[in-house]
């Protein structure tokens, strides 16, 4: 990421972010019915949190999805 910055490149980050109680997640698949079960990837709790050292930094694009396509209803065309 560092040198894609450097190289002026845009650096997308693709988090998958459950809201608290997982509304919205389609447990059509036991990955999901997983996550549900132990509440995992909820907004701002640590199993939300971007892995250390991979953080977004300014000017990156952070792309915030709830569903396995991580571009499918999200703001990207927008930017």
């Amino acid at each position: 990421m560092a040198e894609a910055r450097r190289q002026g490149a845009p650096v997308i980050h693709v988090h998958y972010i459950v809201e608290p109680g997982a509304v919205g997640l389609k447990v059509n698949a036991h990955l999901f019915k997983g996550l549900k079960d132990v509440n995992a990837l909820v907004r701002g709790t640590w199993g939300a949190a971007p892995v250390e050292g991979l953080e977004p930094v300014s000017g990156d694009f952070v792309v915030e999805k709830i569903r396995v396509n991580g571009f499918f209803g999200t703001k990207l065309a927008l930017r």
